[in-house]
């Protein structure tokens, strides 16, 4: 930081190399495609770590209820990336810590 200037080294280390318009550009927050990821990408993972049996061994999340808003997300009816990525985290915790941990 420097005055008003946020990011100022990092702008200063590269002004050679970045366009003029990014120099003062306001921060910008980005999406990361976790939703798609879980379709795709992360499914097999996914589904490991949610599965029935996995759910059962923590005993946090309902996995009826898993499975279903994974379907809905499937589907594309319903966004639930947010919620599948916070189940997905707490669940892999769980594994990892154990649900007495």
């Amino acid at each position: 930081l420097r005055g008003n200037r946020r990011k100022y080294v990092l702008v200063e280390a590269f002004k050679d190399i970045l366009p003029k318009r990014l120099h003062n550009r306001p921060k910008q927050g980005f999406d990361v495609p976790i939703g798609e990821w879980f379709k795709n990408e992360l499914k097999d993972l996914y589904m490991s770590v949610m599965s029935e049996e996995s759910l059962a061994e923590t005993g946090i999340l309902d996995p009826v209820s898993a499975r279903e808003m994974y379907d809905l997300h499937l589907s594309g009816k319903r966004d639930l990336s947010k919620q599948l990525m916070s189940m997905f985290v707490l669940q892999w915790w769980l594994l990892r810590k154990g649900p007495g941990n």
